[in-house]
């Protein structure tokens, strides 16, 4: 469990399922964690991904 990567937005479709309440109807993007947490399966995901399109006063720079 702890090499597994995770993100914040994964929150948002675990809180529901966590607590028993009800799903959105959105879409999520972000996963469920709650079988990480209670049983260790890894979710079902491609990557984690990022998107930084403007400049920064810290010298960052869009990427490629």
């Amino acid at each position: 469990m702890g090499d597994t990567p995770v993100i914040s937005t994964d929150l948002v479709p675990t809180l529901p399922a966590v607590t028993n309440s009800a799903p959105s109807a959105q879409p999520y993007d972000g996963v469920n964690l709650l079988s990480l947490l209670t049983g260790g399966k890894k979710p079902d995901r491609a990557g984690l991904f990022w998107h930084y399109p403007h400049y920064s006063n810290q010298r960052g720079f869009p990427a490629p």
